[in-house]
């Protein structure tokens, strides 16, 4: 995270919000990008948030909070992390950034939601694996022992050839389930030591050339000011809620938050400042 300043002129900590009851947040059954970056620096997200950043503009609070939600929005966006995030998936999410969080919270978050550690896990099947190793081979010679000597007495062969088949096709299928468990494992484990999260911006996966975003942005403009009448001069505007819930009324799901970015990022791109009928 960029540094800020923590203090005012005059030396004091600037900290104008409510702590959070980590215990009581910890056990909802999920967390918003905002609500996360609230918690993470100890806050109520009721306190600290993108409506009480104009009260407090030059807050350390503030401006790391606004870091910190750019950085979980862009995740939910690019589905590294969902935009109702279990409490526990927030904190694996922070961990495997290196984001430092609030003392105490993931101690909370763990008494409601296992938080899963994918190298113990990894390790665990990988010695089980090593262990097994040695008895699967002996146990295999000795079906072969017993099938060379069943060879020697025809009487005998048919029955050891089968119940030999039949214990290797069991080993084969368990060896394969060994494997597949230890490579999805492995995944997890090398998931969890990646770097920085894929920004909504680095242009993996964007299909629409300028002319098409030229011409998503003319829509959801009008959309909003036309028909919600949206204000782009206004910072503050219940529009967004209430065309997230529309959307939510169609059974999809888009927060408030984000559809504010979206309708602010055309206008932006627009060079829409103010309503047309508001122009001078």
């Amino acid at each position: 995270m960029p540094e800020h300043s923590n203090e005012s002129a005059t030396g004091q900590q600037i900290d104008p919000y409510d702590a959070a009851d980590l215990n009581k947040w910890a056990a909802r059954a999920y967390w918003t990008p905002a609500e996360i970056a609230a918690l993470s620096l100890g806050k109520h997200p009721w306190s600290l948030n993108r409506e009480s950043f104009d009260k407090h503009p030059h807050s350390w609070f503030s401006l790391e909070f606004l870091e910190r939600l750019d950085v979980f929005v862009r995740a939910a966006e690019t589905n590294q992390i969902s935009w109702q995030c279990p409490p526990n998936g927030a904190v694996e999410f922070m961990e495997r950034l290196g984001m430092p969080f609030v003392s105490g919270l993931k101690e909370q978050v763990e008494r409601f939601h296992p938080i899963k550690d994918w190298e113990a896990a990894f390790n665990g099947v990988l010695s089980w694996a090593r262990a097994n190793q040695l008895s699967w081979q002996a146990e295999l010679a000795k079906h072969r022992d017993a099938l060379a000597a069943a060879h020697r007495d025809s009487g005998e062969f048919e029955i050891w050839r089968d119940k030999a088949e039949t214990f290797i096709q069991r080993l084969m299928a368990e060896n394969r389930e060994v494997s597949r468990q230890l490579a999805e494992l492995q995944a997890a484990s090398d998931e969890s030591q990646s770097g920085r999260p894929i920004a909504a911006n680095d242009n993996q996966g964007e299909t629409l050339s300028p002319k098409e975003r030229h011409s998503k942005d003319m829509m959801i403009a009008a959309m909003a000011i036309v028909g919600y009448s949206f204000d782009p001069a206004s910072k503050r505007s219940a529009i967004p809620a209430e065309l997230a819930g529309d959307i939510a009324s169609i059974g999809f799901s888009l927060t408030p938050e984000v559809t504010a970015k979206h309708i602010r990022d055309a206008c932006r791109r627009l060079g829409i400042s103010a309503r047309p009928d508001q122009q001078d």
